[in-house]
């Protein structure tokens, strides 16, 4: 149980390692799946650094890309679902 204090060191070394094994695991196929579509990651950077703020449907073209059948775009209250805004 979380915070209960009754795992055994091996118990919480065996967790450590498995969530290192995770976190490892999913870094590199991040850095992976960015570096092949690294073109498209630029493109996309570059339309934001000229409009600012680009439609969903704009934002798949400049990455040159189709967006996803069915997916549904997801916006905060104050931000319509369909608009990308930069990080940072």
């Amino acid at each position: 149980m979380p915070g209960s204090g009754s795992e055994s060191p091996r118990e919480r070394q065996l967790v450590d390692e498995e969530v290192r094994h995770l976190i490892e695991t999913a870094h590199e196929q991040v850095t992976q799946t960015m570096s092949a579509n690294r073109d498209k990651l630029n493109a996309l950077a570059n339309a934001l650094l000229e409009h600012e703020t680009l439609e969903q449907d704009e934002a798949y073209a400049a990455a040159g890309i189709e967006p996803p059948r069915g997916e549904v775009a997801h916006g905060s209250p104050d931000e319509p679902a369909d608009r990308i805004q930069p990080v940072g």
